[in-house]
C-alpha cells in the first residue's frame, strides 16, 4: 500500500491535486465463505476549503482474505463466543456481555480462550499482556509448552498485569465512589466529573503553588523604570498595606540559555537593563547550577537578577481592588474579582 500511495503522490503533480488521506475499505462476501477486500485510495481537492473526499477512479486494489476484523468502539463483540456455547455474563464493569474465563483466559469450553476487549474493556497494555497469557495457556493446553515453563511465563506476565491494575482506576474500583487515593490524597469530584479543579479545592493538593513572577529582568526599557520603582517602593510593604500576606519574596530570577543564539539574546537584554540601572548580569553554566543544582548540563548560561522575586496573585487581587475603592476610585464588580 505504501508504494501505491507513493505512485499516487507522484501522479498528483500531473493533475495539481493533493492526496490527504489515502485509504477507504470496502468488503464483499463470496459464496464460498471467503472475503474480498477492496482498498480504494481517495484524495481531497482544495483541502483548505472542502471537507469532502473523492475517490480516484481506476486506483482500486483487490485482495483475498479469510477474515476482516472491524473495530467499532468500546463494546465487546462476543457473539462468536456465545454462539460457540461459552458461558456468558452481563457485566457492566467489563463492558456488557462477556465470557466467563479463568485466570488463564480459558472460557467454559475447554480449548477456547478469550483476551482483550472481548473478555472485558480495559487499557490497551493490559489487553496485550492478557493476550500473552492466553497465548502461553493455549500453547500449554496443546502440549507445546511444559508445566515448568508455563508456570514461569505465567507468573512473569501476571505480575506485569497486576502492576498495571493498581491504583484508583483498577478494575475492582470501577463503579465505586472514591474520595482518597492510595497515598491518602483527596480526590477531586469536579476533576473527575467536569474536567477541572474548583478554586476551593486547589489548595488541598500537595505541590500546588500560586506564585507569579515579580520581575524586572527581560522587560522593555520603557516599562523597566516602573517595574524597578515597584520593587523598591511598593512590594516591600504591600502585605502590610493590604492586610493580607502576598507571599512576596525576593529570590532572584534566572533567564536560561542553551545555545549561542540564546546567550546573544539574553546578553542584549541584560545590557539594556543595566543601562537603566538594574542589577543584572550574565553568568555561565556552572554559576547557574550553583544557584539551582537541578538544572541540566544543557544550560550554558543565563542572565541573573537577584532583586527579582515571586508573589501570590490570588491573595492580593481582591485586596488591591478594595484599596483602590477606599482611595476614592471607582471599582466595578464583575463575575469574578474587582476590575
Amino acid at each position: 500500500m505504501e508504494n501505491d500511495l507513493t505512485q499516487l503522490m507522484k501522479r498528483r503533480n500531473d493533475y495539481e491535486q493533493k492526496i490527504r488521506f489515502a485509504q477507504c475499505y470496502r468488503s464483499h462476501c463470496r459464496l464460498d465463505g471467503r472475503v474480498k477486500l477492496s482498498v480504494i485510495p481517495r484524495y481531497r481537492n482544495r483541502p483548505c476549503r472542502e471537507r469532502f473526499y473523492y475517490f480516484i477512479p481506476g486506483t482500486e486494489k483487490h485482495f483475498d482474505a479469510d477474515t476482516i476484523c472491524i473495530a467499532v468502539g468500546l463494546s465487546p463483540m462476543s457473539q462468536l463466543l456465545k454462539m460457540a456455547g461459552c458461558r456468558m455474563e452481563d457485566n457492566p464493569k467489563r463492558g456488557g456481555q462477556v465470557p466467563i474465563v479463568d485466570a488463564y483466559g480459558q472460557t467454559s469450553i475447554e480449548g477456547i480462550f478469550a483476551a482483550g476487549d472481548v473478555e472485558g474493556i480495559e487499557e490497551a497494555s493490559s489487553a496485550m499482556i492478557g493476550g500473552r497469557i492466553c497465548g502461553i495457556a493455549a500453547a500449554h493446553f496443546l502440549g507445546y509448552m511444559d508445566d515448568g515453563t508455563f508456570k514461569q511465563q505465567y507468573e512473569i506476565h501476571q505480575n506485569a498485569l497486576s502492576g498495571l491494575r493498581q491504583g484508583m482506576f483498577a478494575p475492582e474500583n470501577r463503579g465505586k465512589v472514591l474520595t482518597k487515593t492510595e497515598e491518602n490524597i483527596d480526590i477531586s469530584a469536579n476533576l473527575l466529573e467536569k474536567g477541572y479543579l474548583d478554586d476551593s479545592e486547589i489548595d488541598k493538593y500537595p505541590g500546588v503553588t500560586h506564585t507569579g513572577g515579580v520581575r524586572q529582568s527581560g522587560r522593555d526599557p520603557r516599562e523597566l523604570p516602573l517595574a524597578m520603582y515597584g520593587i523598591q517602593k511598593l512590594w516591600p510593604t504591600l502585605s502590610e498595606e493590604l492586610e493580607v500576606d502576598c507571599e512576596y519574596h525576593q529570590d532572584g530570577n534566572l533567564r536560561l540559555g542553551k545555545t549561542p543564539q540564546h546567550i546573544k539574546i539574553l546578553t542584549g537584554l541584560a545590557d539594556r537593563a543595566r543601562a537603566c540601572g538594574l542589577d543584572v548580569r550574565m553568568i555561565d553554566g556552572d554559576e547557574v547550577r550553583a544557584i539551582n543544582p537541578n538544572l541540566s548540563d544543557e544550560v550554558t548560561g543565563a542572565s541573573w537578577c537577584p532583586t527579582d522575586g515571586h508573589a501570590n496573585p490570588r491573595n492580593r487581587r481582591h485586596r488591591c481592588a478594595d484599596a483602590v475603592c477606599r482611595a476614592g476610585e471607582s471599582g466595578h464588580r464583575s463575575s469574578g474579582p474587582y476590575v
